[in-house]
């Protein structure tokens, strides 16, 4: 689906897509990192995804059921992430976060 969306967006030849896991990608060098994943998944591979981020880069955070931000709020503060915005839509939220 990725694949699909950068060839209709246009971006296909400056978009690089891999199938891999976070803890792949380590070197904190990622100014932007968006993860759509469900709560669970975030808060488990959290730790892998704060360390590919950039000293000043922001985590887009979406696929999160509203009744379990709570859960994905505490594990950035547990982190020492710095809460950017939260975003709504129906029953589902996006969370934005960030190094400093």
């Amino acid at each position: 689906v990725a694949k699909e969306n950068t060839e209709i967006n246009s971006v296909n030849k400056i978009v690089n897509l891999s199938v891999a896991s976070a803890s792949n990608y380590q070197s904190g060098n990622y100014d932007l990192i968006v993860a759509n994943l469900t709560a669970e998944v975030i808060v488990e591979i959290l730790d892998d995804l704060v360390a590919c981020l950039a000293k000043d880069g922001k985590i887009v955070l979406s696929g999160i059921l509203d009744v379990q931000e709570q859960q994905v709020v505490e594990a950035l503060n547990a982190r020492s992430l710095v809460l950017g915005q939260i975003e709504k839509a129906g029953e589902w939220i996006s969370i934005i976060a960030s190094l400093s």
